[in-house]
C-alpha cells in the first residue's frame, strides 16, 4: 500500500504544481496524517506543511513527521491560514462530516483549495468480491492460524466457531455511513460531487487515481503498480481525487 499511496501522492503533487505561488509560500494542512510520511514528503520538496490527527490514531507511535493531535472537530489554527487542505482516505471516516466542512472553510484562504482522495465505488465493489474470494480460499485451503472455523470438538468451541463464521459472512463497513452494499453508492463520484456542492464547495476537478486495488490485498506485492495501472482501465480506479474551492 505504501507504493500505491506514493503513486497517489505524486498525482497530488502534480496538481499542486499548477498552484500559482512559490512552494515555500504555500501552507498545506494534512488532515488525518497518520504517520506523517506524506506530510514529510511534501515538506521535503519545499512546501510548508502542517499535519493533524487524532491522539487515538493507530499510527501515533510510528510518526515520522510532527503530527499535531486534535479532537477531530476543531482545527486549532486561525482563520484563512492555509492555501491547501489535503486529506487521503479520511473524509469517509468522519461521522460529523457536514459540520466539519465549515471548519475546513474557516482555516482555508478565500482563494485556497481542498484536495481530497477517497475510495471509489469501484473500490467498494471489488473489495466485496475479493472478500468472498478470501473466504473461499480459507474454506478450501484452511490455515489454522486464520481459520474461519474452530476445529475443537467441545460444545463451547463449536458455539464460538459458529459465531465466528456468522461474523465473517459479510464484509465489514469501511466508512461511517450505510453498509458494504450501499457504500458502493456512498463512495461514488456522484454522491461526493453532490455532497460537496450541497455544502457550498465548487468542484474544480475530479480524477481517478488510475490504479486498481482492493481492501483485501488479493495480489499483494505480486501485482506491480504498472499492472494496477493497466487494470484500472478495465476494473476502474480505486480512488477518486477531488479538487474543491470555496464558493465565494
Amino acid at each position: 500500500m505504501h507504493s500505491v499511496r506514493s503513486f497517489e501522492l505524486d498525482s497530488v503533487i502534480a496538481l499542486l504544481e499548477n498552484y500559482n505561488s512559490e512552494k515555500d509560500e504555500i501552507r498545506i494542512l494534512e488532515i488525518g496524517a497518520g504517520t506523517g510520511w506524506q506530510a514529510e514528503k511534501l515538506s521535503q520538496i519545499g512546501y510548508f506543511v502542517y499535519a493533524i490527527d487524532l491522539p487515538s490514531s493507530n499510527y501515533r507511535g510510528q510518526r515520522v513527521f510532527k503530527v499535531i493531535d486534535y479532537d477531530g472537530k476543531n482545527i486549532k489554527f486561525k482563520d484563512n491560514f492555509f492555501d491547501i487542505v489535503y486529506s487521503s482516505n479520511v473524509l469517509e471516516h468522519i461521522p460529523h462530516l457536514k459540520s466539519f466542512q465549515s471548519e475546513l472553510k474557516r482555516v482555508l484562504k478565500k482563494d485556497g483549495i481542498c484536495i481530497h482522495l477517497m475510495p471509489s465505488g469501484s473500490w467498494r465493489f471489488w473489495t466485496n468480491i475479493t472478500y468472498y474470494l478470501r473466504v473461499l480460499k480459507k474454506l478450501f485451503f484452511p490455515d489454522r492460524r486464520n481459520s474461519l472455523f474452530v476445529t475443537t470438538e467441545t460444545d463451547d468451541y463449536k458455539s464460538r466457531g459458529k459465531r465466528t463464521l456468522l461474523s465473517k459472512a459479510f464484509p465489514s463497513l469501511h466508512g461511517e455511513k450505510g453498509n458494504f452494499i450501499t457504500e458502493i453508492y456512498y463512495f461514488s463520484r456522484f454522491y461526493w460531487s453532490t455532497f460537496f456542492s450541497s455544502n457550498e464547495w465548487h468542484l474544480l476537478k475530479v480524477n481517478g487515481n488510475k490504479l486498481f486495488y482492493t481492501g483485501n490485498s488479493i495480489f499483494g506485492s505480486f501485482l506491480s503498480i504498472k499492472g494496477r495501472n493497466i487494470l484500472h482501465y478495465i476494473l476502474g480506479s480505486s480512488c477518486n481525487i477531488f479538487v474543491l474551492k470555496n464558493k465565494l
